[in-house]
C-alpha cells in the first residue's frame, strides 16, 4: 500500500488540482492519484470529482498543522528500489539494504532539504507481468523513519 499523504501535501492549498497535474508532481502514475484521491475521499479528507478529473483538500483539513509540512515552499517526493547489498545516496546520506529483499524508499523533499523517508518491502513477483515494471504497485511493507528538521 503507498502513502496517500504525499498528495495531501501537494494540495494543501485548498484550490482545485487536476490529476494529471498532481501525477506530475508527485511522479506517481495517474491510475495511483485516482486510487489515492478515492481512499482520501471515503475518509472524506479531499473532495474528488472523478468526472472532472478535479481533487481538492477539504476545507476543515486546511487549518490543522502538518510538522515539518507547515511551512509553504518548494516540494518534491520520489522513490528508489534497492536490491539486496546495494546502495544509494540521498542528500549526503548513504542508505544501504542489508536486507535479503530488495526495498523501495519513497522520499520526501521540502525547500532542497529531505524532511522523510518511507522504507517499505519491494515484491517484485506481485507487479503485473504485463505492465512495465512500476514499484508503485507491488506489495510492501511499512517501515517509517522519522528525520528531525
Amino acid at each position: 500500500m503507498f502513502d496517500c499523504r504525499f498528495l495531501l501535501y501537494m494540495i494543501d492549498d485548498g484550490d482545485w488540482h487536476s490529476l494529471e497535474e498532481v501525477a506530475k508532481e508527485i511522479g506517481w502514475p495517474k491510475k495511483r492519484v485516482v486510487e489515492c484521491c478515492k481512499r482520501l475521499a471515503e475518509a472524506r479528507f479531499v473532495h474528488f470529482d472523478e468526472d472532472k478529473g478535479e481533487v481538492r483538500v477539504q476545507k476543515w483539513l486546511l487549518g490543522y498543522a502538518r510538522g515539518v509540512w507547515e511551512k509553504p515552499g518548494k516540494r518534491s517526493s520520489g522513490s528508489v528500489v534497492l536490491s539486496p547489498e546495494s546502495a544509494v545516496s540521498l542528500q549526503e546520506t548513504e542508505i544501504q539494504n542489508m536486507l535479503p529483499l530488495p526495498i523501495e524508499i519513497t522520499f520526501y523533499i521540502v525547500d532542497g532539504k529531505l524532511k522523510e523517508m518511507v522504507i517499505e518491502r519491494f515484491e517484485e513477483s506481485k507487479v503485473e507481468k504485463e505492465k512495465p515494471k512500476n514499484p508503485s504497485a507491488s506489495s510492501k511493507e511499512e517501515y517509517r523513519i522519522p528525520l528531525q528538521p
